[in-house]
């Protein structure tokens, strides 16, 4: 299951894609179904994106990107690649930030039936579910309760 995630920065949930199942699904291609390029979706937001969004600037406008550097692929010039540490320093800047998309993710798997594995295959009943979870955190942190 995939579902591509939007939230701020005190981790309430603004924006659930669909559920998307089986196979290999990119990211980046699930946030274009959703989002379609072209339009001002992020323009005058700050995108906090992880490496899966590779290409974002040139489908989208926003006001800043921050997005880490993925390593070089190892190829027969570059038997050893790596980033300098002036890029890892950057990635790890980047990641303290972003941390907070993760929290809210946690936040909607505390309802364990995200957790766990689900047979049933409706897809409409797999969405409601990850949306009531998503609620029931959203709900949570209007109520202010740890």
């Amino acid at each position: 299951m995939k579902n591509t995630v939007i939230c701020n920065t005190q981790r309430f949930i603004l924006f659930l894609s669909a559920t998307v199942w089986g196979g290999a699904y990119h990211d980046f291609s699930l946030l274009k179904k959703d989002f379609s390029p072209g339009q001002n979706w992020f323009e005058s937001l700050q995108v906090w994106l992880d490496s899966g969004y590779q290409g974002f600037n040139k489908n989208y406008s926003a006001k800043a990107v921050y997005q880490p550097q993925k390593k070089p692929r190892k190829s027969k010039n570059n038997p050893e690649p790596s980033l300098t540490e002036e890029q890892k320093e950057t990635n790890r800047n980047i990641s303290k930030e972003r941390i907070i998309i993760e929290h809210a993710i946690r936040g909607m798997k505390r309802y364990n039936v995200l957790v766990y594995p689900l047979r049933m295959k409706c897809d409409r009943f797999i969405d409601r579910i990850i949306g009531i979870c998503a609620g029931l955190w959203n709900y949570k942190l209007s109520l202010n309760i740890a």
